[in-house]
């Protein structure tokens, strides 16, 4: 490039070529290099004329100018470039052709106001009208009156040019593309997002919503109007203790039957272990396993404490230090929640941080109760004006559980409970709906456990294994905790067990030393648990099904072992299985969850309400606690999934229409709200086995010989199609045109649903619109 002035044509990467208009003098910076960035129309007109210039104004020019311009011969046109342009002709042309050009076309680089440009040349503004110097439009320029104020005026409502900010076309191309590039990402990422949370099932309520804490999944904190008063989120919790999913059927517990083939519950609850009363009451309302929480069983001694817990002893039980970890009846109202708690587990221990603020109340157990005083009591809160109306209800229901250890699991006794709690949750469900509550109190019907039939064919001898004398505690029940004396070594007395257990007891009973036992139980172990002083270093745990118990005990019941139900074996057994229903803002209608532990309702309440729980065990995203049940998914195992004969209630189980293998489901009409029932027929009761028929028949608080058949309709009847509603085979030759028009109607309604279905799915965002 030459020392004077000169057009610099970059080379692009495209087909737009835009020139830089470059004075030789200047000597630019790297920054300036992208100074004046002219219009491309301009830029051309001046190419084309700037050998006419030359030749118009050199004749014109002082002779000053050879001196200050060593390069070029004045008097020798073709030594200068044919581009050259210089002098105020020059600048009257350059202006009349930015001012037509500037009408017709956009500017690029252009801008309105100064820039201060520092640079090596003085630090000289990169605004045209500036460079009035000889180092700015060359030496020609001051003896051609380049300041002139005719020329300057319209000079300066013309062109500037922002040597920062001026683009070249490709340029802005490029980062128009790259912009481009980053948004489809973006977008990639969020469409993936929405396709990983299609299984979220909270679509029709406030799952999909943040709650105070702007967490997603939790409820948001606003208040609804059931079209008489004001309701801020409200859930209520009712614990049917003892009750098994398998209970459930349409014609025993009808009402149960409706919220478990309406969805929003799972089809069993996973209880922890042990799988007994007391312990899992409190991980389902502090979200931790029992040996984290400290009520580690019904009955416990603790080395440290140097104390015995018994949970039917309140004098002892219901002290502070038994129960050490933050229920959420302490992390509601700590959070401005107000909550009542009926009878539940744990409830009544003192609780001193939140009963002086007025936002907790609780009731004492009363097993006397009966149960339409607690649904009497529920809706006293719930009637409540809102400033005094508690937000979390908590409720406990013993009557199953009575029931299952008097009478097992089948029996006359064991139905008319069933029936009693079903009524129970009738009630509620009814009274909720006549308040026009339906949409906006959370109703979730759990258990803590199921229960297992004992026999006197199933019994292990504890005192045929050990010497009782030689130990100091026995914990627990059916499984047997032992704390030998200091003077038995405890190594030996293991040894002796697991080779009495090898010999005759492998298939009925397991040993364990405390840190041997499995770790899926989250009971002992290797780790330093904090609540390790409660568990026993030595157990005998029975398999289900199976009890231990002693010669003098049995002498005590005349032979006859009870109660004839248990539970607190494996938690994962089918006969623990524990119940999970839901219906409300905050549960998915027509949507199934997974099978989750029970460690998660206390996480569920909190998001329900939209408040924060504090650190559990129990996985802390709602989507890893509370995952959608694939669509064929199908339960394995038969119930009661023992090896030995049991005798079972003979209803058609809920449960197995629902998810049984090879059973169909039920159809939930979406719209209507129907249930349908396939047509299954129902198997007859199997024959009275030899041994059952042998046993004790003359009792009568004993399982009848023969298995449990209910007095009711046969279920064949109900399961006959009306013919108005079915839409599968087209009409014959001989149909009306209203048989026709009903026909595609319910086609085009089936590809409707089937649609939305799909776009649901690949959305994640079904159900929104109810919210």
């Amino acid at each position: 490039m030459s020392n004077r002035y000169s057009i610099d044509e970059p080379v692009l990467g495209d087909d737009d070529i835009e020139e830089d208009i470059v004075l030789g003098s200047f000597h630019p910076t790297e920054r300036d290099r992208d100074l004046l960035r002219a219009d491309e129309e301009i830029v051309n007109s001046l190419q084309k004329k700037s050998s006419k210039f030359y030749k118009s104004n050199h004749n014109n020019d002082d002779d000053d100018d050879d001196d200050d311009d060593d390069d070029y011969d004045d008097n020798n046109t073709s030594s200068r470039p044919s581009r050259f342009f210089s002098g105020k002709s020059l600048l009257k042309k350059y202006k009349k052709l930015a001012s037509e050009s500037t009408a017709s076309k956009k500017k690029v680089g252009f801008a309105s106001d100064v820039v201060d440009k520092p640079s090596s040349n003085n630090g000289r503004y990169t605004k045209l009208e500036d460079y009035d110097t000889p180092t700015a439009i060359g030496d020609a320029a001051e003896h051609g009156n380049f300041n002139d104020s005719s020329d300057s005026d319209d000079f300066d409502s013309d062109i500037e040019i922002d040597i920062r900010e001026g683009l070249s076309r490709a340029e802005l191309r490029k980062r128009t593309r790259k912009v481009h590039g980053i948004v489809l990402v973006f977008a990639g990422f969020i469409i993936l997002w929405l396709l990983y949370n299609h299984s979220f099932p909270f679509h029709s309520g406030h799952g999909t919503g943040s709650g105070s804490d702007g967490q997603e999944g939790w409820a948001p904190r606003t208040v609804t109007n059931n079209g008489t008063h004001d309701f801020k989120p409200t859930t209520l919790v009712v614990s049917l203790d003892g009750f098994h999913p398998h209970y459930v059927s349409e014609s025993l517990t009808p009402h149960l039957h409706t919220l478990m083939t309406r969805g929003g519950g799972a089809p069993y609850m996973i209880p922890s272990f042990p799988s007994s009363t007391f312990p899992n009451h409190f991980s389902m309302v502090t979200g931790k396993y029992p040996a984290n929480h400290g009520i580690v069983g019904n009955t416990f001694w603790d080395d440290k404490l140097q104390k015995q817990f018994f949970n039917t002893n309140p004098s002892e039980s219901l002290e502070r230090v038994w129960w050490a970890a933050q229920p959420v009846w302490v992390t509601a109202p700590l959070q401005g929640v107000r909550t009542a708690v009926h009878m539940w587990p744990g409830s009544e221990s003192e609780w001193n941080e939140v009963t002086a603020s007025g936002l907790f109340e609780y009731d004492r157990y009363n097993g006397s109760e009966i149960l339409e005083n607690k649904v009497q009591r529920v809706f006293t809160w719930i009637d409540r004006e809102m400033e005094t109306r508690p937000e979390l209800i908590l409720t406990y229901v013993p009557t199953v559980d009575t029931a299952g250890h008097k009478y097992g699991i089948s029996g006359d006794g064991l139905i008319e409970a069933l029936k009693q709690v079903d009524s129970l949750v009738g009630e509620l469900v009814s009274g909720l709906a006549s308040r026009n509550l339906t949409e906006i109190v959370n109703l979730v019907v759990v258990s803590d456990h199921g229960m297992a039939p004992t026999s006197n064919e199933r019994l292990i001898y504890l005192d045929d294994l050990v010497e009782i004398d030689n130990i100091e505690h026995i914990d627990g029940w059916p499984l047997i905790g032992l704390r030998p004396k200091t003077s038995l070594n405890l190594n030996n007395l293991y040894q002796n067990l697991k080779e009495a257990q090898s010999l005759y007891g492998e298939d009925k009973w397991d040993v364990y030393l405390r840190e041997d036992i499995p770790p899926e139980w989250r009971f002992g172990g290797k780790s330093n648990n904090k609540f390790k002083s409660r568990i026993a270093p030595l157990w005998l745990v029975p398999k289900v099904g199976w009890s231990f118990t002693t010669k003098d005990q049995m002498e005590k019941l005349n032979g006859v072992y009870k109660p004839l139900g248990v539970h607190g074996y494996n938690n994962t057994e089918v006969l623990m299985r524990a119940l999970f229903l839901a219906q409300g803002p905050y549960f998915a209608a027509q949507e199934y969850l997974r099978p989750f532990e029970n460690i998660g309702l206390y996480n569920i309440m909190c998001w329900s309400l939209g408040i924060k729980p504090v650190a559990n065990d129990a996985p802390e995203k709602v989507r890893d606690l509370l995952a959608a049940l694939p669509e064929n998914w199908t339960d394995g195992i038969v119930y009661p999934g023992v090896a030995f004969s049991a005798e079972i209630l003979q209803v058609n189980s809920t449960y197995d229409s629902l998810f049984g293998e090879g059973q169909a489901r039920y159809e939930v009409q979406k719209v209507e709200g129907k249930v349908e029932k396939p047509d299954v027929a129902e198997e007859p009761a199997p024959a009275p086995t030899p041994e059952a028929a042998d046993e004790n028949p003359e009792e009568d608080n004993m399982v009848a010989t023969d298995a449990v058949q209910d007095d009711f309709e046969d279920g064949n009847d109900d399961d006959e199609d009306d013919g108005d509603n079915n839409n599968d085979n087209p009409p014959t030759s001989g149909s009306t045109l209203k048989d026709w028009y009903e026909y595609f109607k319910g086609k085009a309604q089936d590809a409707k649903t089937w649609m939305g279905t799909k776009i649901d799915h690949l959305t994640g965002s079904k159900g929104q619109s109810d919210n």
